[in-house]
Parts: C-alpha cells; structure tokens; sequence
C-alpha cells in the first residue's frame, strides 16, 4: 500500500545520500592521494555538494546539513 512506497522511497532516498557521501569521499581521497588536482575535481565537487544538500532536505526535511 501506500505505507510501503514511502518506506521503499524513503529507503531509496537514503541509499542515494550514501552512494553520494562515497562520491564525495573518493573525490577527496582522490585529491588527498595526488592523483587530480583540487581544480580538476572542483566542479564534480560543486555539484555534490548541492545534491547534498537537495537529498538531505528530502530525507529529513528543513535546511541543508550534508
């Protein structure tokens, strides 16, 4: 029923915001280990940021804290 579709929504949500902290993670590391420079990552980081944000506020509701 419609209890179960927001649950799995719900459940999708969440998987998305940590396959997006994985990203973000690996963009660091990939920076940190030398491998692309900061500028060369900027962008990807950008945008990862604001997904962030947009998947917090779906999850949780209210203003952004990824």
């Amino acid at each position: 029923g419609f209890g179960v579709k927001l649950f799995l929504r719900a459940d999708a949500l969440l998987a998305a915001l940590g396959s997006l902290y994985e990203v973000r993670s690996s963009l660091e590391a990939a920076v940190d280990l030398g491998y692309v420079d900061e500028g060369d990552v900027a962008d990807a980081a950008h945008l990862a940021w604001r997904v962030g944000g947009m998947l917090y506020r779906l999850v949780y509701g209210g203003p952004s804290k990824p």
